[in-house]
C-alpha cells in the first residue's frame, strides 16, 4: 500500500514540475520572435512529453482533474505560440 502512495505522490509532484515548467516556457516564448517550425517543434515537444507522462500515471489518480488542467495549459501554449508566429510571420512578411 505504501509503494501505491509513493507512486501517486511521485507521480503528482512530476506532475506539477511539468505544468509549472510548461507555465514558465509559455510566458517565456511571449517574449520570443518564432518562426512556424519552432513553434511545430515546441508543439510537438509539450505532446511528446505529456504523453508521456500520461502514460505512466499511477491507477486511481482522477483522469477529469488532470485532463483539465492539461487542456488548460494546452490551449494557453497553442495560443501563445499562435500569436508569437503569427506575429513573427508577419514581422517577416513585411520586410519584403
Amino acid at each position: 500500500m505504501s509503494f501505491e502512495v509513493d507512486a501517486k505522490g511521485n507521480w503528482l509532484d512530476e506532475l506539477e514540475k511539468f505544468i509549472s515548467h510548461w507555465e514558465q516556457e509559455t510566458e517565456s516564448i511571449r517574449q520570443r520572435s518564432l518562426d512556424l517550425d519552432e513553434c511545430n517543434n515546441i508543439t510537438d515537444v509539450f505532446h511528446r512529453d505529456s504523453d508521456g507522462l500520461l502514460v505512466r500515471r499511477p491507477v486511481g489518480i482522477s483522469d477529469e482533474e488532470i485532463f483539465t488542467r492539461l487542456e488548460r495549459l494546452d490551449g494557453k501554449l497553442g495560443s501563445t505560440l499562435a500569436m508569437v508566429c503569427t506575429s513573427s510571420e508577419l514581422k517577416t512578411t513585411k520586410k519584403f
